[in-house]
């Protein structure tokens, strides 16, 4: 068996919210089997510690953007700024996901709105934008990721298990 299909090298990678965590680790895996790694989130100092691990060691140097990702002109506006940064999007991991842990009858309509934002709105317009792109070259691939709160909920965070439900059905979809 080859390993050419598992191949990376070279390939331009978007990671959106990968400055922590999951996202985190990947950018780093990604980058160091020789990928073009670019990390969007929307935490200054995250960034400046992801940008900080993203030029150590071996593989081409990753970058970072400061981006709001909560509306589709903001996804737009990230997406423009990593293709004028290193060409259109190969792979494009959608892994940003904020949570509030606190029984359901506490959390306010605010907090509430705040995790499916971040969490569900955003994954979904991400991949539309970056999809098109994709579409056209006839080449690409979107990875979401969720949760296992997603497949067996969590005790205090039934909005963000629902959000993870959410992208998981949209993936699906």
């Amino acid at each position: 068996m080859t390993t050419e299909r598992f191949n990376v090298e070279g390939l331009r990678v978007v990671i959106l919210g990968g400055a922590g965590g999951i996202g985190s680790a990947l950018a780093l895996g990604f980058r160091r089997s020789g990928a073009h790694v670019i990390v969007v989130g929307r935490d200054a100092g995250k960034l400046a510690q992801a940008q900080r691990l993203l030029t150590e060691g071996p593989g081409p140097a990753g970058r970072t953007l400061q981006a709001d990702l909560g509306r589709p002109a903001g996804i737009e506006a990230a997406r423009a700024a990593t293709e004028e940064a290193i060409g259109p999007a190969d792979c494009l991991i959608c892994c940003q996901g904020v949570t509030t842990i606190k029984p359901a009858f506490e959390l306010s309509e605010e907090e509430y709105d705040a995790i499916f934002e971040a969490n569900a709105k955003s994954v979904f317009f991400s991949c539309i934008s970056f999809a098109r792109g994709m579409t056209a070259r006839e080449s690409g691939s979107i990875i979401t990721v969720t949760s296992l709160s997603a497949h067996s909920g969590w005790a205090r965070a039934a909005a963000y298990g629902a959000s993870k439900w959410a992208v998981a059905g949209m993936t699906q979809s």
